[in-house]
């Protein structure tokens, strides 16, 4: 699954956390599209069933989750 996240405006200080829903079957691994392997959260106070990744917050960027 590829995610493309796109801000515009000025940017805020700070991360951006970006979760998907799972169930039994959980991503191996979330890639930049530059090949930089992130690491994948999985307990993220006050929801269940989410992973995701917590980046540095930029204009652009592109996210390879692979299963």
């Amino acid at each position: 699954m590829i995610i493309d996240v796109e801000i515009s405006g000025p940017l805020p200080p700070g991360s951006l956390e970006v979760l998907l829903p799972v169930e039994k079957k959980k991503f191996r691994q979330v890639k930049k599209i530059s090949g930089e392997e992130l690491p994948v959260l999985w307990q993220i106070k006050g929801l269940s069933n989410v992973g995701g990744v917590k980046l540095p917050i930029k204009h652009s960027e592109q996210l390879s989750f692979q299963y």
